[in-house]
């Protein structure tokens, strides 16, 4: 008797155990404000969108600051459930919601004085341009250019904490002609970071704009698909009811879709 309630006592136990790990969330995000904001009291507004959402049904979430880079590979090896804010062409294998979680647009900004507009892979060449490691265009712009003149003409940067400081630096220094940045995330750098000074720099031209997900690992393909469906509903639910609408007031943005 005293054995089989022991085996009971451990089968119920281990039951538990893969309960509660089976409620817990925890999504990679890295430094791209108002996207992700991982070293401010307010977090993101993609960050308040996933906790909303999955704590509503039941889950408890956390988020871990990485790089991009390293978010995105973490995600894909099952190290994390997803990552915030990937676009579908930046992580492929992935699996994603339905609906989306924003909206990004790819620009370049360097100084007033600079005649030079963004275009295709070529308009690029006899320049030194900052981008991001893993940027969406990566694949096309290697394969039309030659990964000889690709790694002349961009110079990868990871995003952290210090990207913003790094690009400006570099661009004002003459070291680089223009820098890699999202125009929401450069509007909201300039009125919540008069420290780093961007005056005397100016969009250069964007060269395209994506749709932004939550990107779930195929480690668990069954269960991420379960929680693509449960995001897209969730978020559909925020847009219906305004709550969404509240969430981005707070970061002074409006609703991508209307």
């Amino acid at each position: 008797m005293n054995r089989l309630l022991g085996i009971l006592m451990v089968f119920g136990l281990t039951s538990v155990q893969a309960e509660d790990k089976a409620a817990q969330l925890e999504f990679g995000y890295a430094e791209a404000c108002p996207h992700m904001c991982p070293y401010n009291e307010q977090k993101g507004f993609t960050t308040d969108i996933a906790r909303t959402i999955f704590e509503k049904r039941g889950y408890r979430v956390t988020f871990v600051a990485l790089p991009w880079a390293r978010a995105a590979y973490q995600a894909m090896q099952g190290e994390l459930d997803g990552v915030l804010s990937a676009g579908k062409l930046e992580t492929p294998g992935m699996i994603f919601p339905e609906l989306e979680i924003a909206e990004q647009s790819d620009c370049f900004y360097g100084k007033d004085s600079d005649p030079w507009q963004a275009g295709d892979a070529s308009s690029f060449l006899n320049r030194t341009t900052i981008i991001f490691n893993g940027w969406v265009n990566e694949r096309r712009y290697r394969k039309a250019l030659g990964d000889e003149v690709y790694q002349q003409t961009f110079e990868e940067f990871s995003i952290d904490s210090r990207y913003y400081e790094r690009v400006l630096e570099m661009v004002r220094r003459g070291r680089a002609h223009a820098f890699w940045m999202d125009s929401t995330v450069f509007g909201y750098l300039q009125k919540h970071n008069p420290e780093l000074d961007s005056r005397g720099i100016k969009n250069l031209g964007c060269v395209g704009h994506q749709y932004l997900y939550l990107a779930l690992t195929p480690q668990t393909q069954v269960r991420s698909e379960k929680l693509a469906v449960e995001f897209s509903e969730g978020m559909q639910a925020l847009r219906d009811s305004g709550e969404l609408a509240n969430i981005l007031q707070t970061y002074g943005l409006k609703d991508w879709r209307h």
